[in-house]
């Protein structure tokens, strides 16, 4: 897209992230929610990788309070808290 383009992109995502599996374990490794740890930072990198080419995206993350975004997040990725925030 040329910079004097006017066009936009309206495109709202939405990511439900719950850790608790429990058809795969709860442990913090590939096995258990290990594995949505990486694919969120996969997903801020790429909303970063966006926001430093002058694209922003607005978008929703939908966490269960208690067990994951009070518990496991900040005991196993709190670089997520800060970068979600």
């Amino acid at each position: 897209m040329k910079p004097r383009d006017k066009r936009k992109i309206y495109f709202c995502p939405r990511f439900h992230v719950n850790f608790y599996h429990s058809y795969r374990g709860d442990s913090a490794d590939e096995q258990g929610f290990g594995k949505d740890i990486r694919i969120i930072r996969g997903i801020l990198d790429d909303l970063d990788a966006l926001r430093r080419e002058g694209l922003t995206v607005h978008c929703a993350w939908d966490f269960d309070n208690v067990f994951s975004l009070g518990t496991l997040i900040p005991r196993h990725a709190p670089d997520i808290l800060k970068r979600i925030k």
